[in-house]
This record gives C-alpha cells, structure tokens and sequence, in this order.
C-alpha cells in the first residue's frame, strides 16, 4: 500500500499492469497500422497476463496482427510488381510505336526512291 491505497503513487496516480502497458502499446501501434510491432507487444501481454480471458484476447490480436502484417507486405509486393509491369508496358508500346514510325518512314523513302 502507497498513500493508504494499493497500487496507488505519490501522483496520484494508479499504476498500470504489465498487462496493460503492453496491451496500450500494442493499441497504439495497430492504430498506426504497425501491425508488426503490435503483433509484438500483444505476445508481450499474452505472456504477462493474469487472467486466462486476457492471455487468449492478447492472443487472437496477436494472430490478426500478424496476418495483417502478412498482407500489408503482399499488397507492398503487388504493388511494387504491378509498378514494374505498367513501366515495362510503356516501354513496349513505345518501342512499338517507334517501330511503326520507324517502318513507314522506311516505306515513304523507299516508294520515292
């Protein structure tokens, strides 16, 4: 007991479960959509729960972070490729345009000659 209350500080103030430390960072963090780093502090309080509720909660967020992650860096994968593709397609389309203009020039001169 801290100033005639358990769990009480000299602010005041209530401190927090190591629980629910890790459980507020995971929060923060998937309200950032870093999904990584929740998945990480939601194993953190999963690890440091009490009460079998909490370790199974802390858990299944946990999975879902993970699985967020997961998609996160596909969809970055697929993007990218996807970038990749329209660059190469621009490239050939010019380089059939190029070509075209290339054959009617040859035909034009060829025809005048």
């Amino acid at each position: 007991m801290v100033n005639g209350r358990t769990g009480a500080t000299g602010g005041g103030q209530v401190k927090k479960s190591p629980y629910s430390a890790a459980a507020q960072q995971a929060i923060q963090h998937e309200h950032a959509e870093e999904f990584d780093l929740a998945s990480t502090f939601w194993r953190r309080a999963e690890t440091v729960a009490m009460k079998p509720v909490n370790q199974q909660w802390a858990s299944t967020r946990a999975e879902m972070c993970e699985k967020r992650h997961g998609l996160e860096e596909r969809r970055a994968l697929l993007q990218e490729s996807a970038s990749e593709r329209a660059k190469e397609a621009a490239k050939t389309k010019a380089k059939k345009k190029m070509a075209e203009a290339l054959e009617a020039h040859i035909k034009t001169t060829s025809e005048e000659a």
